[in-house]
């Protein structure tokens, strides 16, 4: 029975983190989970209704990892602190790039910017108001996964995963360049 399962909460000052995490590793559970089903039972039985909570799971994490390292950058590089409200993944990868290489100069013209780019255009492409995989229509009653008919959510979570490590990689040669010159 799990009427008793109490998930305690980290200290406020690291909720935010937390949360990125925590939509991540729901995310990986639930392909997991997912992949080790399909094949194994017939489709009715469920499995492949786990594509489009995975598939949101993930986006979410890239989402609030964006937001979470948007505010990060603008901190260590002293400009005023914003709070990215919006869902829009394209503006929030571009304000992300943008701190990046003012903060880490020579990220400019690394392609693994190029591919997140595009990975994060092509998703909102798709998903243009954060609903797709949550909602079966939108607002207007239009079918909102109609162009797919299947997803390749290993692949995806693939993609997915290294692109929320590849996230990483500046913030930790910032936080280096802090932590050396601090030093000095």
């Amino acid at each position: 029975m799990t009427a008793d399962a109490v998930a305690r909460l980290p200290p406020i000052p690291e909720r935010d983190g937390a949360l990125v995490r925590g939509y991540e590793v729901a995310a990986n559970v639930l392909l997991s989970l997912a992949a080790g089903l399909l094949g194994v039972i017939p489709d009715d039985a469920g499995a492949h209704l786990m594509a489009p909570p995975i598939v949101y799971l993930f986006r979410h994490a890239l989402e609030l990892k964006l937001k979470f390292y948007i505010r990060g950058l603008e901190e260590h590089l002293g400009k005023t602190r914003s709070e990215p409200k919006e869902h829009d993944l394209r503006r929030l990868w571009a304000r992300y790039a943008e701190l990046v290489v003012e903060h880490v100069p020579e990220m400019r013209g690394d392609a693994r910017l190029e591919v997140a780019r595009r990975f994060f255009e092509e998703f909102q492409d798709d998903d243009r108001e954060s609903t797709a995989f949550r909602y079966s229509t939108d607002r207007a009653g239009q079918q909102q996964l109609a162009k797919f008919d299947a997803i390749n959510v290993g692949r995806f979570g693939d993609s997915a995963r290294t692109i929320l490590r590849f996230l990483e990689n500046p913030i930790k040669i910032a936080l280096t360049r802090t932590e050396d010159s601090g030093s000095s």
